[in-house]
């Protein structure tokens, strides 16, 4: 597409002919987050220009900051909320598959004061889908359930072989970190001048 040619849209052609006065100048006179063109050479030697974005975002006050326990216990509270509220098809131990897209469903129930958001929800139901629990109970399954632990729908064989794959690579992962870790030599140490 030539930069000459107009787009198909609602914009005017006048609104149009400012876009690209604006993109002229702003391509002619580089910016202080923009940087010039360089050769592939001369960026070795020189240090990475960071945006303005960059910084903010590394300036953020760690108590800001989420850390992974931060969200798995967010993740484990909206669990909670699940299992009890649909016991029959929730159980963290002992899962069952779920339906396809039973989050449309979930967003019904959600509690009006708001303390589950979508986002939270969404975040959760990945955390307990991609459990080891839930692979293995999908692998050995036929049927998915719905939100009252009836059957719903049979267990795609594609989606069967997806979840063997993947506990194949989690045991085989397993395997490599046992035989990587070094040995617990372990004991009390003994001290060599001890009265008898």
């Amino acid at each position: 597409m030539s930069s000459n040619k107009q787009p198909r849209t609602s914009l005017s052609t006048e609104t149009w002919e400012k876009l690209r006065s604006l993109k002229g100048a702003l391509s002619s006179s580089p910016t202080e987050d923009q940087e010039l063109p360089r050769s592939p050479d001369s960026r070795k030697d020189e240090p990475k220009v960071i945006n303005k974005s960059e910084e903010q975002k590394s300036a953020l006050p760690q108590d800001l900051k989420k850390t992974w326990i931060d969200r798995r216990k967010e993740h484990e509270m909206v669990i909670a909320w699940l299992s009890s509220t649909f016991p029959e098809a929730f159980n963290f131990k002992n899962p069952k598959p779920l339906k396809v897209s039973i989050t449309k469903d979930i967003y019904d129930h959600l509690p009006d004061d708001g303390t589950i958001s979508k986002v939270k929800l969404r975040s959760a139901l990945k955390y307990y889908t991609h459990s080891t629990y839930y692979l293995k109970a999908l692998a050995e399954s036929e049927d998915r359930v719905d939100l009252s632990g009836a059957s719903v729908e049979p267990i795609d064989a594609s989606h069967k072989e997806f979840t063997q794959k993947i506990l194949t690579q989690r045991t085989e992962r397993k395997k490599d970190f046992v035989k990587k870790r070094k040995p617990f030599k372990g004991g009390v140490k003994k001290e060599i001048n001890s009265p008898k």
